[in-house]
């Protein structure tokens, strides 16, 4: 993968994989698991159009023939997946968009939307530099991938593998 600078030379670029998580929507407890055609009505806790999560959301709510920015426009807009998940179980929204980690620690329904890779973007010329080698130590460690197996909704499947994206 190449990204342009505009002050020197293009510089390819490598992702040290550390986990894939699950994102999808959470839904009040006890309640049924939310479905994306119920955004239509439901009240929505969702994060900013900047957020990486954000993404997967309205791709989804395009497939369900729904628009986005009108969803949107009825949404509580949060900062963090923490706060959305505190929404739904507060009672604030009836559906939000979060990682699994977080539904199932306020004890929220959930629905997958997608896992996601979730890793460290460095400069290829940088793999030598012995802080991304210890990276690539810890995170192909028992003690990190013990740690991690704890989080639900993460998998460590591949983590401190060095991969190039197309």
């Amino acid at each position: 993968m190449v990204f342009p600078d505009p002050d020197g030379p293009k510089d390819r670029v490598a992702r040290v994989h550390l986990v894939s998580r699950e994102i999808g929507l959470l839904g009040r407890r006890g309640a049924r698991p939310p479905r994306v055609r119920d955004l239509a009505r439901a009240k929505l806790a969702s994060r900013p159009e900047t957020a990486g999560v954000r993404a997967y959301l309205d791709s989804a709510l395009r497939e369900a023939k729904l628009d986005p920015d009108r969803v949107h426009r009825r949404a509580l807009v949060l900062g963090s997946h923490a706060e959305v998940a505190c929404a739904v179980a507060a009672g604030r929204a009836e559906v939000g968009l979060g990682s699994r980690a977080w539904g199932e620690r306020l004890g929220l329904g959930f629905t997958l939307l997608v896992r996601e890779a979730y890793g460290l973007i460095v400069r290829a010329r940088d793999l030598g530099d012995p802080r991304v080698v210890r990276l690539c130590e810890v995170a192909q460690s028992d003690e990190f991938r013990a740690e991690v197996a704890g989080v639900p909704g993460y998998d460590v499947a591949g983590a401190g593998d060095i991969r190039y994206d197309a």
